[in-house]
């Protein structure tokens, strides 16, 4: 199958960056304006309640230095990608912005010496570049996912994409987000949390693809990893542990919190030992639940047909193509894969099984 619209239209993106065509790095340039100014607006709030708790003869917990330090280090960190941009887009970061970026602030910098002592807190914090590259590729006029945002108003779609993108930027959770989303647009939790989620991880897992590529001097190809929970469809706890190459994206659903493993090459210098350690596939790790819990991941009607023979757990997933979003997987209707006949006994089967037990 020709690689998804969504795919594509990313990485015509990340080509127009790397041939340093001023457009595209406008565009990532206008990305990280936004997440700068967010960042600003945060660092401000924090200080302001640096300062209330100095007037009151208090001092800030390790928590709220923490998330002050982070945005500082992330500040700096837009600046510099913000600086690159502006080189190849031919313009200037204003004056004025600049020495907002490049000035620390003297006052919380000296609590957090007196509080901790210089260091304490010096965490590694990085900016998501690659990720934050990928969502504006997504975001690309005419995109499916610039498509799917216009559906709810044009100026509603530009806050969306700029709270995408500043979410991005930040490694903020798809909740905040989608939070933030919801106040901007009136856009219904569940629909924004579902757009949020579902690019912000596609974002995220490109990204990740991409930095494997460029190591598969000694990466191999990837293992989906799902979190194997009650709250995982079937679908994924089959597809947990199976091993993809690098040129294959991770195909997961709508909402999926599905992730991608490293598959290390066997090193030499190692003894030919891969580094990656031992996954249990996911229908090892199922067959191996009590019934009771099988049944709930499962579904009633599922369990009795499984049970009875009639599916298997390999049916359990379905592999959905789309020319704009790519492949997906899911759950096929249970309905499609009986008999009328079989799907009926199975349903009566099913409801008597759950009276009985309650």
């Amino acid at each position: 199958m020709p690689l998804a619209e969504v795919y594509r239209v990313a990485q015509r993106f990340h080509r127009e960056l790397l041939q340093a065509e001023k457009a595209a790095s406008m565009r990532l340039l206008n990305a990280y304006g936004e997440a700068w100014r967010r960042i600003e607006q945060m660092l401000r709030h924090w200080l302001e309640e640096e300062r209330r708790l100095a007037e009151q003869g208090a001092m800030p917990g390790p928590g709220m230095l923490y998330r002050r330090q982070r945005l500082e280090a992330f500040r700096q960190q837009v600046l510099v990608q913000m600086r690159g941009l502006a080189q190849v887009a031919g313009v200037e970061i204003t004056g004025a912005q600049r020495q907002a970026i490049m000035q620390a602030t003297e006052h919380a910098y000296g609590l957090i010496y007196e509080a901790l002592g210089p260091g304490v807190l010096t965490t590694w914090v990085r900016l998501p570049a690659e990720a934050m590259e990928t969502m504006v590729g997504f975001l690309g006029d005419g995109s499916p996912l610039s498509d799917l945002l216009n559906e709810i108003g044009e100026e509603a779609a530009k806050r969306m994409a700029r709270e995408l993108q500043i979410g991005v930027a930040l490694g903020q959770n798809p909740r905040q987000v989608a939070r933030r989303v919801r106040q901007a647009n009136g856009l219904g939790m569940t629909r924004a949390l579902r757009i949020c989620r579902t690019e912000m991880l596609r974002a995220y897992r490109e990204a990740t693809r991409a930095n494997y590529q460029a190591n598969s001097d000694i990466i191999a190809g990837w293992i989906w990893h799902a979190h194997l929970g009650p709250r995982t469809c079937m679908a994924c706890w089959m597809m947990h542990g199976t091993v993809h190459p690098l040129d294959e994206p991770l195909f997961d659903h709508p909402n999926g919190r599905c992730t991608m493993l490293p598959l290390l090459k066997p090193l030499p210098e190692l003894g030919g030992v891969s580094l990656m350690p031992g996954i249990t596939p996911g229908k090892e790790a199922f067959l191996s639940l009590p019934a009771e819990r099988q049944m709930a991941i499962m579904g009633a009607d599922y369990y009795h047909a499984w049970k009875k023979g009639l599916v298997s757990l390999d049916d359990m997933v379905e592999v959905r193509e789309s020319r704009r979003w790519g492949r997906s997987i899911g759950v096929p209707s249970l309905r499609r894969l009986l008999s009328k006949g079989d799907y009926e006994r199975v349903r009566a089967e099913a409801r008597e099984g759950v009276e009985h037990a309650v």
